[in-house]
C-alpha cells in the first residue's frame, strides 16, 4: 500500500527525477527486449520465437524479425537447436523451428520476451494502490505501440480527480514517485501527462494528444472507451 508522501518526499522524488535525467547512461528497448542481455541474432530470433509459439521457417522468422540477414537467422536456428532451445521439424525439404517450451531455460526466455507484459503489470498493480488513484491510467505512445528505441521515454496519461485541493501535495509527490520508479525499472525517461476531469470535458477537441492516447493506448485503470467517447463526441461538436 502507498504511504502517505511527505514534503520530504517530494523533495527526495524530485532529486532522483533531476539526477536519473541529467545521467542517464542506459535504457530499455520494448521493441526488443533480448538487447538487456545482447544485442545478436539470438536475441531476436529467440523474442520472436517466444512470442509466437509457431513453426517458422528461416524464411519465415527473418521475415518477422525484420532485421539481421536471413543466413544469419539460419545459422542462429541451426545452434540453438544444438542447445535443445530449439525445436525441429522436417516438412519435405524445408526445416522448421520453434522454441522448446520444456526445456529449462524457456521460462526466463518468455519472461524477457514479454517486458512490456510486466510493465503494465506493475503499473496497473503501483496505480491502483494510491492513496488518490487516477480516474484513468493509459500508456501510450511508442512504449504501447512498440516502436521505442533506446532514446524513447514512457509516456503515462493520468486522468486527475475533481476537488484535490487538500490532497494536492500526495497527487504531486506521487506522479514524481511514479516517474522515478517507472525510471528504475527501465532506465527510460518515464513522462506523465495528467489532466482533470474537467478540463477533458471542456477541452478534449484542442488536445490532439488524446487521439494517441485513445488510438494506441493500453489501460492501466479505469474505462478508456469513456475517454473515447469523449474526444469523439468533442470532435464532432467542434
Amino acid at each position: 500500500m502507498e504511504p502517505r508522501l511527505s514534503s520530504s518526499h517530494f523533495d527526495y522524488y524530485r532529486d532522483i527525477l533531476i539526477k536519473s535525467r541529467l545521467q542517464r547512461e542506459w535504457a530499455m528497448d520494448f521493441a526488443r527486449p533480448f538487447t538487456v542481455i545482447t544485442t545478436s541474432v539470438d536475441g531476436d530470433v529467440l523474442c520472436a520465437l517466444a512470442l509466437a509459439d509457431a513453426w517458422f521457417t528461416p524464411g519465415r522468422l527473418h521475415r518477422t524479425i525484420a532485421r539481421h540477414s536471413e543466413d544469419g537467422v539460419r545459422r542462429t536456428l541451426r545452434r540453438l537447436s544444438e542447445q535443445g532451445i530449439v525445436l525441429t521439424q522436417h516438412a519435405g525439404s524445408a526445416t522448421l523451428y520453434r522454441l522448446n517450451r520444456h526445456h529449462l531455460a524457456a521460462e526466463a526466455i518468455d519472461e524477457l520476451a514479454r517486458l512490456r507484459s510486466k510493465l503494465v503489470l506493475r503499473l496497473s498493480t503501483l496505480l491502483r494502490d494510491w492513496t488518490v488513484p487516477p480516474v484513468l491510467a493509459v500508456l501510450f505512445g511508442s512504449a504501447a505501440r512498440e516502436t521505442m528505441n533506446l532514446a524513447s521515454d514512457i509516456d503515462i496519461f493520468l486522468v486527475r480527480p475533481e476537488g484535490l485541493e487538500s490532497d494536492r501535495e500526495v497527487w504531486t509527490t506521487a506522479v514524481m514517485a511514479l516517474e522515478a520508479e517507472v525510471s528504475g525499472w527501465t532506465g527510460n525517461d518515464a513522462r506523465v501527462l495528467e489532466m482533470e476531469e474537467s478540463h477533458l470535458r471542456e477541452h478534449a477537441a484542442a488536445e490532439p494528444v488524446l487521439m494517441d492516447v485513445v488510438d494506441g493506448g493500453i489501460p492501466l485503470i479505469g474505462d478508456l472507451h469513456w475517454l473515447a467517447q469523449l474526444v469523439t463526441r468533442a470532435r464532432f461538436d467542434a
